[in-house]
């Protein structure tokens, strides 16, 4: 276990989950609405793989190597009343094994290691969907709110997804 306390990793870690809620938030609207943008196509193609390289880093300060300081299983609820690993709440609420989750979460961290964070000559590996690493995410959510009293992160990216749509009808072709 690490020298930090719960509080101390949920202090970095919160603002790392909302980034990547955020930034998958974009990427979905930016390549929802991606022929109806005003302006160069180019720009968007390069602004919606900013924002998807960008949540795939996220993702796996949280959920990638469990070295990482932020790594989900620093956190420590162990001493609560009917206490569920985090692991073992997401992948029964995604109906998951532990087998398809391994080969998934290897999937985006090796896209991580091999892409998004560095570049390995001759990888060419598609990017990874992330609609798993999406219901991970707002499962940790729920989770925390399980054990913890935070504000809702939910709450707060409904708000920005909200906010993102005049801000995309505002670029959309007219």
């Amino acid at each position: 276990m690490s020298k930090h306390t719960t509080d101390d990793i949920l202090i970095k870690q919160v603002p790392i989950l909302r980034n990547f809620l955020f930034h998958y938030s974009t990427y979905k609207e930016l390549i929802h609405n991606g022929n109806n943008l005003s302006g160069s196509k180019l720009f968007w193609k390069f602004t919606a793989d900013a924002h998807l390289l960008t949540s795939v880093n996220y993702w796996c300060m949280l959920f990638g190597s469990t070295g990482n300081p932020t790594h989900y299983s620093k956190v420590d609820f162990t001493e609560e009343y009917d206490y569920v690993p985090f692991k073992e709440y997401f992948l029964a609420a995604l109906n998951m094994t532990h087998e398809d989750y391994a080969k998934y979460w290897q999937k985006i961290k090796g896209f991580r290691d091999k892409f998004s964070a560095h570049r390995e000559i001759g990888y060419k590996e598609p990017a990874p969907y992330l609609d798993i690493a999406h219901k991970v995410a707002l499962n940790y959510v729920s989770w925390l709110e399980k054990y913890n009293t935070m504000p809702s992160l939910e709450m707060m990216v409904e708000e920005y997804q909200e906010e993102l749509q005049p801000m995309i009808e505002s670029i959309r072709l007219k």
